[in-house]
């Protein structure tokens, strides 16, 4: 399965919710999540966004950011995406010196 979902793509699991008797069906979508028990109709949804603002922050994280997950997260990808700029530039020198 790729990593990024497409539009109309779904994956679902069976998950345990232990506030919830038996187990809980979890929709993915590019929309965002869904959660249902098997065999009901009635469910209940959330976007990517709502999920990621009522997610908790995991060990380690700066004060500046424990009470914000989506600026953690933007924190983050600009930390990667100049990691990887640096590895590329270092790169190039390297093939460049040996040229």
């Amino acid at each position: 399965m790729p990593s990024e979902f497409t539009e109309g793509q779904k994956l679902k699991r069976l998950v345990k919710v232990y506030s919830v008797p038996g187990l809980v069906e979890v929709t993915m979508s590019a929309d965002g999540l869904a959660f249902r028990t098997p065999g009901s109709r009635k469910y209940v949804t959330s976007t990517w966004l709502k999920t990621v603002e009522h997610a908790s922050p995991g060990a380690n994280v700066p004060c500046f950011l424990a009470s914000d997950s989506v600026k953690l997260l933007q924190y983050e990808e600009a930390k990667v995406g100049k990691r990887k700029a640096k590895r590329e530039i270092s790169k190039s020198e390297e093939v460049e010196q040996s040229s």
